[in-house]
């Protein structure tokens, strides 16, 4: 499956660690600023 390809997973855990910064600065977690972004 492509997206569990090495390429991937690294730009995968780029996009997941932004997030979890983004949430930091607003003492949110990851889940909620995607939850969030989906509402």
């Amino acid at each position: 499956m492509p997206r569990f390809q090495p390429e991937a997973m690294r730009a995968n855990t780029r996009i997941v660690n932004a997030l979890q910064a983004f949430g930091r600065t607003r003492s949110m977690t990851s889940a909620q600023v995607a939850l969030g972004w989906l509402l």
